[in-house]
């Protein structure tokens, strides 16, 4: 899903492992108000009780909204509303999927508001907890970069991209963060990275060394992904970012060819 959502619209892709993750709710909502696209897949490691519960391996369910509701005499219920796209009526049926009874411990007003939705196939809502028990990661594509700013998405942000290949002791592309991006010591950056020959699978992320070549960032682990971005707090300066790639026969800094754009706070 996020591969296409990247294509048709030229996004920013970013993926969140939900292990751990504490505010999964909270990134939800605020991603879906600035318009970003949602989604996520059930982990390989719960695929049978996955579908023991009425949920689908090697499946992508796109989010479209995160609600918080309050039964009666309880304390408040983060629910994620998702879909299956294939709508043939295979949903959840743990706590709070559509025949939940919990549903009745709830006003009137806000069983009325969810009926028409429960007749749609494949439309359901999971609770935040639940969802980050079954799934795997959070994929969304964000439509305007900026959006990857939690603490203010209203920062404008200047592109640099540029076409290239991965050479063996290449110094890397260079960005500059200057003087004029903001007042406080650490700017904003968000570098996404693409691989251009899908042909030959391969295993890549990137480093960011500054003006002397010392390590200031590295995206860690290489997945096999199409493309990869992540958001950088760098100071003032000349950086350079260098490419990594593995092949299938784990060789390092094989050739390929990769597309870059870098996003500066101005």
């Amino acid at each position: 899903m996020l591969e296409a959502a990247v294509d048709l619209c030229g996004g920013i892709p970013r993926r969140i492992p939900l292990q751990n993750l504490e505010n999964l709710f909270h990134i939800i909502h605020n991603d879906m108000l600035q318009g970003a696209v949602l989604g996520w897949g059930l982990n390989i490691e719960k695929t049978t009780q996955g579908e023991e519960k009425g949920l689908k391996g090697n499946h992508v369910y796109p989010i479209i909204t995160a609600r918080a509701i309050k039964p009666l005499n309880s304390e408040v219920v983060q629910l994620i509303y998702m879909k299956d796209p294939h709508g043939d009526g295979q949903q959840w049926t743990g706590n709070w999927g559509n025949e939940d009874e919990k549903w009745w411990k709830t006003d009137r007003d806000t069983r009325n508001s969810f009926e028409s939705e429960w007749k749609r196939n494949g439309h359901f809502h999971m609770p935040v907890e639940e969802c980050v028990n079954y799934f795997d990661k959070l994929e969304i594509c964000y439509l305007d970069p900026s959006d990857m700013e939690e603490e203010d998405s209203s920062r404008k942000l200047r592109l640099t991209q540029s076409f290239g290949k991965w050479i063996n002791m290449k110094d890397g592309d260079p960005f500059t963060i200057d003087s004029a991006s903001s007042m406080t010591d650490l700017h904003s950056c968000i570098v996404s990275l693409r691989q251009m020959n899908m042909g030959e699978k391969a295993f890549f992320g990137f480093k960011v060394n500054d003006h002397s070549k010392t390590e200031v960032y590295t995206s860690g682990k290489l997945l096999n992904y199409r493309e990869q971005s992540d958001r950088l707090r760098l100071t003032v300066g000349k950086y350079h970012l260098k490419p990594r790639r593995r092949n299938t026969n784990n060789l390092d800094d094989t050739e390929g060819e990769y597309f870059l754009r870098v996003f500066v706070e101005v």
